[in-house]
């Protein structure tokens, strides 16, 4: 991608990597290619100014050196932490108090969305999710313009000789909040308006702003026709390509009070409860949703806890890491007993192997056929129907696991998932609360039949690349999901007359957006 870059190249991660050499020759290389080319990165502050030799900021300067009308560097630091706080908390841990999160990489029109950072563990040994997106100028255009909403409110980065540094040299971040000078790099306030440590306010308007724009822009949109259907009274609307998908962008920014994420999760488990047919609770019923949570920190939002445990009407399978291959080892025993303390349900350990390309079965083995299944019944105070709750644990030899999504699916191999969470979230209070993150629910049209030996699974693949049917999805951002087949209201299952669901509520939303735009514009 960065090879063939012509106009622009935007990047956003937590960090780069010190071992990113081959990235950084490519940029230059790149750069030196195309005397027009932009390049955009937004990375975390506090992760990337990390003391040492082979911090980002640092490996950033050769860049900045060569190009610095046409590499800019944006670091975000959270508000959170500030006052005396901020002087006494020493770097990394002031990372706890909030990060810029978002994994977004661009080259013009084309797009990766993900949950790895650009660090060299994710290249080689560490499994996560990537979902490529050809040339789409709509997408692409949605992630460069949030990069840019979010650089409003971040730090410049630059060489310290820099001409356009107008302040004294000072020793610390906490010795001068708006600009300061560490060894050779520079770190330059970009709003001289706005104190740093206040922005909540700031930045909250402009992200309502920047996604009910995005939304009416997406509205205004025509979605590619179709000859077939015409529109009925159960249908509306004629449905675009049966192969189009709907893709939702969600920002998930709790410091700031943005918590788009939170309300899709409420939105889905309370379609999906009132979808299921009565009488539904329990294993074994063919109709039932599956819902895959997974993350390589396992420690769901107590939020989220609180919807899993009261939808009993869905089944719910948890991926985390095993021991083996967990990424940070402090959070093995809060993985282990994280639900046991906080519900009273005993999670007995399955370790899954290969999982994320096995079939179903595999993914999921059943009680009689493997006693160190976790398959359990959660109660559910609200009615006799009880959930199946599992846990596995993915292990690779010589791997560690990243991954972090939601797969939403009927338990049966013969169909693919219905829909995906991708992006960076990790599913736990952190990403809830501190951290900023950009994910997307993507809405895949209606499932049909295949036989067995082609069935996917809904996650991600061995060997660290996304293997999922989603990555050979084409991919129409403004297109309406009602299928082109007449289905028999007594037949559906919970997950169609999902789809159908957010369907029409999709439609609404493009006709409010309608409406609203042409009176904002009287």
């Amino acid at each position: 991608m960065i090879k063939n870059a012509e106009k622009r190249i935007f990047l956003s991660s937590l960090y780069i990597g010190s071992g990113e050499s081959e990235l950084i020759s490519a940029l230059q290389d790149a750069l030196a290619r195309k005397s027009s080319l932009q390049l955009h990165l937004q990375l975390d502050l506090n992760r990337s100014t990390r003391p040492g030799k082979s911090s980002t900021a640092k490996i950033l300067l050769p860049l900045l050196r060569s190009y610095p009308d046409r590499v800019h560097v944006s670091l975000f630091r959270s508000p959170s932490l500030r006052g005396i706080l901020a002087r006494l908390v020493p770097p990394r841990y002031n990372e706890g108090w909030g990060t810029w999160h978002a994994k977004i990489y661009g080259v013009d029109d084309e797009l990766i969305i993900s949950g790895a950072n650009l660090n060299e563990s994710y290249f080689t040994n560490r499994q996560d999710r990537y979902v490529h997106f050809k040339p789409h100028p709509a997408l692409a255009n949605y992630c460069f313009d949030f990069l840019k909403t979010t650089s409003t409110v971040s730090y410049r980065l630059l060489p310290a000789e820099s001409a356009a540094l107008t302040t004294t040299r000072t020793p610390s971040p906490s010795a001068h909040p708006y600009t300061y000078i560490q060894e050779d790099y520079a770190v330059v306030w970009s709003d001289q308006d706005t104190h740093p440590h206040y922005i909540n306010d700031k930045y909250r308007q402009a992200l309502i702003e920047f996604q009910s724009k995005a939304r009416v822009e997406s509205a205004s949109s025509k979605p590619t026709p179709t000859p077939t259907p015409t529109s009925t009274p159960t249908n509306p609307n004629p449905d675009p390509e049966p192969d189009h998908v709907l893709l939702f962008p969600v920002i998930q920014a709790g410091q700031f009070n943005i918590r788009e994420e939170q309300e899709m999760f409420e939105l889905l488990f309370r379609h999906l409860g009132r979808a299921a047919p009565r009488g539904s609770g329990g294993s074994g019923d063919g109709d039932r949703p599956l819902l895959d949570l997974t993350s390589g920190y396992f420690g769901l939002s107590e939020k989220y806890q609180d919807l899993v445990l009261g939808c009993p009407e869905v089944d719910v399978r948890i991926v985390a890491a095993s021991p083996k291959v967990c990424v940070c080892k402090r959070l093995l025993r809060l993985q282990r007993h994280l639900w046991s303390n906080t519900r009273r349900i005993h999670l007995p350990r399955a370790t899954v192997h290969g999982c994320c390309s096995a079939s179903w079965e595999e993914w999921a083995p059943s009680p009689s056929s493997s006693p160190s299944s976790a398959s359990i019944s959660v109660a559910n105070t609200s009615g006799n129907d009880t959930g199946v709750v599992q846990l596995c644990e993915w292990e690779k030899e010589g791997w560690t696991y990243h991954a972090k999504g939601m797969p939403l699916a009927l338990p049966n191999p013969n169909f693919k998932p219905v829909l995906t969470l991708f992006g960076s979230t990790n599913l736990n209070s952190r990403s809830a609360e501190l951290d900023t993150e950009l994910s997307f629910v993507m809405v895949l049209p209606s499932p049909s039949p295949v036989p067995e030996s082609e069935s996917e699974a809904s996650s991600t693949s061995d060997g660290g690349n996304s293997n999922s049917s989603l990555d050979k999805t084409k991919t129409n951002t403004n297109t309406n999901t009602n299928t082109n087949t007449k289905s028999d209201p007594e037949r559906e299952t919970p997950v169609e007359h999902l789809r159908k669901q957010l369907a029409e509520e999709v439609q609404r939303i493009r006709e409010d957006s309608k409406e609203w735009k042409e009176e904002s514009g009287r």
